[in-house]
């Protein structure tokens, strides 16, 4: 299994400066290899399990341990109460009916070995009836959740257990995982009002905060806001502020706050294309023609002056500069390389710089139209460009990272664009 040792400069307890070691290790993940940090006391956790045979699933904080079949995958709650709150409820609920008539759903609760006998270890059990498939949820394992959370097992830790015969393959244990979750965690939410999920690995989520915090940060002093923006606009903002980890709907709230601007933009831009028809000596109020013309950039009977994607140019042209938005984007140069080379998300066509006909504002509109076309319509009704639906938890979504910073950046723009001057200056 490849590694490399690598030291840091750690703090003692005499105020000295001491060396810490440290290994970085490639494990195995399917087709691709997952880097995750292994300190000292990582390692000795791990000398006491199997971790050779260990294979990380997906973008999961999730293994397959070929040697004994058993999957296991760290879980996460969607707001409050937590994992271990919940689980105490459902671990109440089958106490009370000890003989559950289904014969799927057990669970134990063994008393805790401590001073503190209110701290009790849950395990809930979902043993299969027809013995293929065997499931419990219970804290997780010690040697995983140092390596993916950089703690171990303590309140509000826990994994989602399986074992199924026949499953020792990352590409079938990682269907299986999927698959068997979300029936188990709607199931359980229809059922017993909870919310739990699959955690992703931090090795995911931690190169968009390494891609954040490189960012120029302003080094003045905070000062009074000059300008004041729209309540509404600014709340979908900071509604994707909050929906960190959740990219479909960080994205689509971005996409909000420059949809919450259409009406003002298009209409701008409508009365800028009817003044230059009218404008025209050649334009005849008495031709058929001319005002069929006319009435085609009015929109003719649809309901709307501008489709959708024409609002949104509209409403960027206004409110981004071309050239701003390019060296925002070639500023980066991963999320540079990411949007003009081939593209990872299905429908949505690399940015061209050296496109004269179009320039680059009108391009990323057209992108951000499109990605929001495959979230908000189904595989069914996918609109005039059958758009596919993209999944919240599939590899996509977790694609999404710099189109998600794009799209934030221009909704900073257009908040900032339709700002008024304040009141309190």
């Amino acid at each position: 299994m490849p590694f490399t040792v690598r030291t840091l400069d750690a703090p003692s307890r005499d105020g000295k400066s001491r060396k810490d070691e440290y290994l970085v290790v490639d494990f195995p993940n399917g087709r691709n290899r997952r880097t995750l940090v292994v300190t000292r006391h990582t390692a000795d956790l791990l000398n006491e399990v199997d971790f050779e045979d260990w294979v990380f699933l997906g973008e999961f904080a999730a293994i397959l341990d070929r040697k004994t079949g058993q999957i296991e995958a760290i879980l996460r709650s969607f707001g409050t109460p937590t994992i271990d709150a919940l689980l105490k409820r459902l671990t109440a609920t089958v106490e009370e009916n000890q003989s559950d008539q289904s014969g799927v759903v057990e669970a134990e609760a063994a008393a805790k070995a401590a001073s503190d006998e209110s701290e009790r270890p849950l395990r809930i059990k979902f043993p299969g009836i027809s013995g293929r498939l065997e499931a419990e949820i219970s804290p997780a394992n010690h040697a995983l959740a140092w390596l993916e959370r950089g703690f171990g097992p303590r309140v509000g830790t826990f994994s989602l257990k399986l074992k199924a015969k026949g499953v020792n393959r990352h590409e079938d244990a990682l269907v299986l995982l999927r698959e068997f979750s979300t029936s188990l965690f709607f199931d359980l939410d229809v059922t017993h009002q909870t919310s739990f999920g699959l955690a992703v690995s931090w090795t995911v989520t931690q190169k968009r905060r390494d891609r954040e915090r490189a960012k120029a940060v302003h080094t003045r002093a905070p000062r009074l806001p000059r300008m004041r923006y729209s309540p509404e606009a600014a709340s979908l903002y900071t509604y994707g502020r909050s929906a960190a980890g959740m990219p479909l709907l960080e994205f689509l709230a971005y996409y909000q706050v420059m949809e919450f601007y259409f009406s003002v933009y298009s209409r701008q831009e409508l009365m800028q294309r009817v003044r230059q028809e009218l404008l025209d000596p050649r334009f005849d109020p008495n031709s058929d023609s001319d005002l069929a013309r006319m009435m085609g950039i009015l929109g003719g009977s649809s309901k709307s002056f501008l489709a959708e994607s024409e609002q949104l140019r509209a409403t960027l042209r206004r409110c981004v500069d071309n050239d701003v938005l390019a060296a925002f984007i070639k500023g980066s140069e991963e999320m540079e390389e990411f949007l003009t080379g081939k593209q990872e998300i299905a429908g949505v066509k690399p940015l061209n710089f050296s496109n004269k006909e179009q320039k680059i504002v009108d391009q990323v509109a057209d992108r951000i139209y499109q990605i929001r076309c495959r979230i908000v319509h189904s595989k069914e009704d996918g609109g005039p460009d059958g758009a596919q639906l993209l999944l919240p938890f599939g590899d996509e979504a977790r694609k999404l990272t710099h189109y998600i910073s794009l799209a934030r950046f221009l909704a900073q723009k257009v908040l900032i664009a339709g700002a008024k001057p304040a009141s309190w200056i």
